[in-house]
């Protein structure tokens, strides 16, 4: 009788353990799920409003009005590459691309890229005059994306600002808010190990 009595207490703290640990387990699955749909809608506002500061600028609605730069005659050094790329570094974010109406770069994080067309096929709406987010792959891998059109002084559309942050950059935020919920998740677990030990001993 005792050893079924021992039986029956380990099964009963097996099962409430379990279940404990498997409920905790949905939720933290769910809470990743959750918290990076959350950062990424974050992020998605975040460009979104750069770009229509950036689109805002007067240097940068001067450069959209000259010459645009070529694949074989960049605009390396030119003053609004120097000025968007600073401007990039102070804000922590991967890339802000000036384009004309013909999605050709003037800005780049990658110089070499100045001059040649942008890539991602969603800044067509951009071009003809809106002002959204969206998620597509480039040159510098997947990322989040805010679209903003240029206009000049008539309200004309004379190009288009894509400012944009990978999700390869979005990792290191997602670990840190990850590695203090997953604590918290194990310190519950601890307590419904104990919570299922001490049932078992109260019913046995």
């Amino acid at each position: 009788m005792n050893f079924l009595r021992l039986r029956l207490s380990r099964l009963i703290f097996l099962l409430v353990a379990v279940m404990a640990i498997l409920s905790l387990g949905l939720a933290l699955w769910l809470f990743n799920a959750q918290l990076r749909d959350t950062l990424e809608q974050a992020q998605a506002s975040r460009v979104t409003d750069l770009a229509q500061t950036v689109a805002g600028k007067a240097s940068v609605r001067q450069a959209l009005s000259g010459t645009p730069p070529t694949a074989s005659a960049p605009r390396v050094a030119s003053p609004l590459q120097a000025e968007i790329d600073a401007l990039r570094k102070r804000l922590g974010i991967d890339f802000i691309v000036v384009m004309d109406r013909r999605a050709i770069r003037l800005t780049h994080p990658d110089p070499e890229r100045i001059g040649r067309h942008f890539r991602g096929d969603d800044e067509s709406a951009a071009l003809a005059g809106e002002s959204y987010a969206s998620r597509s792959v480039g040159t510098l891998g997947t990322s989040i994306r805010g679209f903003a059109p240029v206009r000049d002084a008539d309200g004309e559309v004379v190009g288009a600002v894509a400012v944009g942050v990978t999700l390869a950059s979005l990792g290191p935020l997602l670990a840190e808010n990850r590695r203090d919920v997953m604590l918290g998740v194990a310190l519950l677990m601890i307590v419904g190990a104990l919570g299922a030990s001490w049932l078992a001993r109260y019913i046995k």
